[in-house]
């Protein structure tokens, strides 16, 4: 059962499906693609009494996640598709803004967005473990329980949250999960669909 707190993943399904009967896939087929995957994370089973399902299959849940993901597909990107990287890049990030501004409704979606992604390249370029940016999101994730609303973050001075130990052990777990399996999904729809784009020489 999906409640109005998660708008996006209720509309994730739908938009996925629609990609059975395409032969080729486009970027917007790509995003739609993305965007499922991303609204995977907590997703409450059929006959699922997991708590933190409960608390966190929310919108403001899977736009950090979100957020995450397109960080990471950019990453990819410039790796292995330097030539379609800002063309792809820019579509996700207008497609992923515009679905959550309109779902959550928070104030300056993009320099929500910005700040998230400026975030996660700063972890890259000073050279920290991944292990940084693993627990940034944890943070992040922790603040859209019951679809809390996103907000500007800032990581050095925000105080922890007081938290149920059990929830947030449960928590790092879906998260890692979700990154274990779903994120080489996700690198591996992008790689298969853009084989027939011809590489930009210059």
């Amino acid at each position: 059962m999906i409640d109005d707190r998660a708008k996006v993943l209720k509309g994730a399904l739908p938009r996925f499906e629609r990609l059975k009967y395409a032969k080729e896939i486009s970027p917007e087929g790509m995003f739609d693609s993305f965007l499922y995957m991303v609204t995977t994370f907590a997703k409450k089973d059929n006959g699922s009494h997991c708590e933190i399902k409960n608390h966190y299959c929310n919108d403001a849940c899977h736009f950090e996640i979100g957020c995450f993901a397109l960080f990471s597909v950019d990453v990819w990107l410039f790796r292995n598709r330097k030539d379609i990287r800002h063309h792809l890049f820019t579509y996700f990030y207008d497609t992923l803004g515009n679905l959550f501004a309109e779902a959550l409704q928070p104030i300056n979606i993009e320099n929500i967005i910005d700040q998230r992604l400026k975030q996660y390249g700063d972890f890259i370029r000073a050279n920290k473990e991944l292990e940084d940016c693993h627990r940034y999101l944890l943070r992040l994730l922790q603040k859209t329980r019951d679809n809390c609303k996103p907000e500007l973050f800032d990581y050095g001075c925000e105080p922890l949250l007081i938290m149920d130990v059990f929830e947030d052990f449960e928590l790092t777990l879906e998260l890692r999960a979700w990154e274990t399996h779903l994120l080489p999904v996700i690198f591996k729809m992008i790689e298969e669909s853009t084989a027939h784009f011809p590489v930009a020489t210059s």
